[in-house]
């Protein structure tokens, strides 16, 4: 365990399980995102990217960011990681999901 950053997690990186269907993955197309349709408005804001890395490689670089940034993470099962700063800002207290899928 690091002083700059709390990880909560087993040793072992987490493995994303998620199956994504033909619907998940039209909806990472920009312009193709019909999830407006069939959810209701959120107040959350969500981004989407792709990458061409492992899921282990952009964990690994979440950690590293979040280790500089003195933020909380907790390691999710399958992919899901959260992230929270132990301070309180203009706006309240930064906090973050990221979710990790794998396209094979």
């Amino acid at each position: 365990q690091d002083s700059d950053a709390i990880i909560e997690a087993k040793q072992e990186p987490a493995k994303p399980c998620h199956n994504l269907n033909a619907f998940d993955i039209i909806s990472f197309s920009e312009g193709f995102d019909l999830s407006g349709l069939f959810e209701e408005k959120s107040q959350k804001k969500e981004v989407r990217l792709t990458a061409r890395h492992t899921a282990s490689t952009i964990i690994s670089k979440l950690e590293d960011v979040a280790r500089r940034l003195k933020l909380k993470v907790q390691k999710k099962e399958s992919g899901l990681m959260k992230f929270e700063d132990s301070k309180e800002g203009r706006k309240g207290v930064l906090s973050f999901d990221a979710e990790i899928f794998e396209v094979t």
